[in-house]
């Protein structure tokens, strides 16, 4: 492991490229959590009919309550295969099609896996490789998904919201990035102002 690890930080083509289809990878789960997490949510807090989705168990919302984030498998109007599936590569060949009906795939999709690929290349360019880096990692990869689903809905989902609100103070107990006394005034501070 530190040899690998060695090999990278001494080969910056390696690491920035690896960095960078890691990012393109991640960029397409982030599509699937911003697709089909508000679809999810939608049956457990928002009334019928919000954002074109029922409860689960209503006559049309039989298909969002068995939807998770690994089933049913990403389709169109038929089931996509691996190869019309690998990150920003299937959107280039495929010219934004779908192989299957020739519909328009969205734009989002290739924006999202290619900003993800870049900020997770200048994340680790700026900070090197350690556990500082992959929890920004994790970081930057929660606020694309939020900042995707509120443009889509205007909602937070909590479930990534409100783990994020603790990500700050426990950071700040190893040392991380600031002090917990400026984590504890800038929260402090930051609830007081709203």
């Amino acid at each position: 492991m530190v040899d690998w690890i060695r090999l990278l930080e001494h080969n910056p083509s390696l690491l920035y490229g690896s960095v960078a289809l890691f990012g393109l990878v991640v960029g397409s789960f982030l599509n699937v959590v911003i697709h089909r997490l508000p679809k999810m949510d939608a049956g457990r807090r928002l009334a019928p009919g919000v954002l074109g989705f029922s409860r689960p168990g209503a006559r049309d919302g039989a298909r969002s309550a068995n939807l998770t984030l690994a089933h049913p498998p990403s389709h169109c109007r038929h089931w996509i295969r691996p190869s019309e599936n690998i990150p920003l590569l299937s959107y280039l060949v495929l010219r934004g099609r779908c192989a299957a009906c020739g519909g328009a795939i969205g734009r989002r999709y290739p924006l999202v896996e290619a900003m993800t690929a870049l900020l997770f290349v200048l994340v680790v360019q700026r900070l090197g490789i350690g556990w500082e880096t992959l929890a920004i990692l994790i970081l930057t990869g929660s606020l694309i998904t939020l900042a995707a689903i509120d443009l889509d809905t205007g909602l937070l989902p909590d479930v990534i919201a409100l783990p994020l609100l603790w990500v700050g103070p426990v950071l700040s107990l190893a040392g991380w990035f600031t002090d917990s006394r400026s984590v504890i005034l800038g929260a402090a501070l930051g609830y007081l102002i709203l």
